[in-house]
């Protein structure tokens, strides 16, 4: 697994087509895209411990930088190849490492709600 957003984008793309039984790649980009974004909010909420214009902006810029390549049929064509062959072994480590990551995200981003954590009330 040389790029974790690759294999992100592969393994949510695989998650839909399993429960929507359809192939839109934006839909597969949309997911990526509020997950990266939920996380890099997050870490900006609990390092400056609240959120500026300057600061949502950033975070938006990079992850347009950051999903954009992946809206790109050429993009997908080379991620599915890379993974096409995946062993069942690595699969299902894969499957694990990606649930568990979905659900922290979403953990972490109800915590920070929730309780205010920032870094200023962790030190």
């Amino acid at each position: 697994m040389n790029n974790p957003l690759d294999y992100l984008w592969y393994k949510i793309r695989n998650m839909l087509m399993f429960f929507n039984q359809s192939n839109n790649h934006m839909t597969d980009t949309t997911c990526m895209g509020v997950l990266v974004g939920a996380n890099m909010l997050t870490i900006v909420i609990i390092i400056l411990g609240s959120l500026t214009i300057m600061s949502i902006f950033i975070c938006f810029v990079i992850q347009a930088v950051l999903v954009f390549p992946y809206m790109s049929r050429k993009k997908q064509a080379k991620v599915l190849w890379k993974y096409k062959n995946e062993s069942e072994k690595a699969r299902i480590r894969g499957n694990i490492i990606i649930t568990l990551y979905i659900i922290l995200s979403f953990v972490l981003v109800y915590l920070v709600a929730i309780y205010h954590i920032t870094i200023q009330n962790i030190l």
